[in-house]
């Protein structure tokens, strides 16, 4: 037992993607209000979630697909640079096959934009540095799964992970409703 949890620990600090430096609160929400909706990225996926026959691209029609149900604006990547803070939705999905047969897999989604930096140097200079930063990010969906039900348990993970971000965003950015 001790082996197995101290393999899973390993493989666990292979799959997880970087941290990040924001979550879901009512603070990390107000990067959202008025965002007129965001870019896509899907990071690329390795050879065992692409084994399980999850690809970027249906990764990435999943995610546009609730967003459009959501009526969340998905820009492309000429609007999205011409937005404000240039926001983009990042998802990062990693598989591992494990000996068992079994995939130890992590899904992790955050919303990046630029940001200015004020202080510092940056308070000197004409035009204050800026660099991309994650604004907003639930917490990771992390999972075992025999390899039957790998992909299943995949795609139900990124659609919580996305059903978050679309709750945290109309929460800050309720739907106008017409006036009868």
């Amino acid at each position: 037992m001790r082996t197995f949890v101290l393999a899973l620990a390993a493989a666990a600090a292979v799959v997880l993607p970087p941290a990040a430096s924001a979550e879901d609160t009512p603070a990390t929400r107000r990067s959202l209000r008025g965002l007129p909706g965001v870019g896509l990225h899907v990071q690329p996926l390795g050879a065992d979630a692409e084994a399980l026959g999850i690809s970027a691209d249906r990764l990435e029609r999943l995610l546009r697909a609730r967003l459009d149900a959501a009526h969340i604006p998905v820009l492309d990547a000429h609007q999205q640079q011409r937005t404000p803070g240039r926001p983009g939705l990042s998802l990062h999905v990693t598989a591992l096959r494990v000996e068992n047969g079994e995939f130890l897999y992590s899904v992790h989604l955050d919303l990046k934009q630029w940001v200015a930096l004020m202080g510092g140097v940056s308070a000197t200079l004409e035009t204050p540095l800026s660099a991309p930063a994650t604004t907003w990010s639930p917490d990771y969906r992390m999972g075992i799964s025999p390899s039957d039900d790998a992909q299943a348990d995949i795609l139900t993970a990124t659609r919580e992970m996305i059903d978050h971000f679309i709750g945290a965003y109309r929460r800050t950015n309720p739907l106008k409703r017409p006036i009868p």
